[in-house]
């Protein structure tokens, strides 16, 4: 089973929760106290398998208890414990729906359409262009415009390697139900190319030194395509 080690510390504080996060702490693994009086530490450090839910939920309600106090800490791996926790939740979450890698891909149900590139939790390249995806980048980012700015070929070879780059040490390789060929899948599902000239779902975009240098292309937003058929709309009717 895969594994997250978790090491969590807090101290002594006047809240009246003080007792019971001691309690609580006490029926982890991995639990230890050192120090007395205003300097003792609580201690937990432990590996607790992805498919722990029991565990999962011990160490949630605790972090719910002691995570806003001074001087607490929690860790996954490397990473904060909030997101091992949001790791484990999204987990949980995929059995429950019962669709197994296709929950993986942001679907809900079996005829959804998919809205990641393989993980809920991977980030550097995005499907679709919401949440984080608007302080990162979308697949269509990726490649390079033809000589006559008429196409773009998508840089799928690229686009893995970003992914695989920029969750080198994320905690959703530690996930059970995670896998690379699964990413590689759904890149290899993205088109080749996009023609500019039929795809008007697309814009050209241009360097913020050279006005004349087009340097890639953007996704219209999503109501560019209405937009544009009450242009024409208008248009057959006389109007402006």
């Amino acid at each position: 089973m895969a594994a997250v080690l978790l090491h969590i510390t807090f101290g002594k504080t006047n809240s009246p929760n003080y007792r019971r996060a001691i309690r609580r702490a006490k029926k982890l693994p991995g639990y230890r106290e050192e120090g007395e009086g205003r300097d003792v530490e609580h201690t937990i450090e432990t590996d607790v398998p992805v498919e722990d839910d029991g565990h999962w939920y011990e160490i949630g309600k605790l972090w719910e208890l002691i995570g806003r106090w001074r001087g607490s800490e929690g860790r996954a791996g490397a990473r904060p414990l909030k997101e091992g926790l949001q790791l484990q939740a999204c987990y949980r979450n995929r059995a429950a729906h019962g669709i197994g890698d296709r929950y993986c891909r942001g679907c809900h149900h079996p005829t959804a359409e998919p809205t990641n590139l393989g993980c809920r939790l991977l980030s550097g390249v995005h499907l679709r262009p919401f949440g984080r995806a608007a302080k990162e980048s979308c697949w269509y980012h990726h490649g390079e415009l033809s000589d006559d700015l008429l196409s773009f070929v998508v840089d799928k070879p690229g686009i893995v390697s970003r992914l695989r780059t920029m969750n080198a040490e994320a905690l959703c390789l530690s996930c059970p139900a995670f896998a690379w060929e699964r990413v590689e899948a759904a890149v290899a599902e993205l088109p080749d190319s996009i023609d500019l000239e039929l795809d008007r779902s697309y814009y050209l975009t241009y360097s913020a030194t050279d006005a004349m240098r087009a340097v890639g292309i953007e996704r219209r937003g999503p109501l560019a395509g209405l937009n544009d058929a009450l242009r024409d709309f208008r248009h057959s009717w006389g109007g402006d």
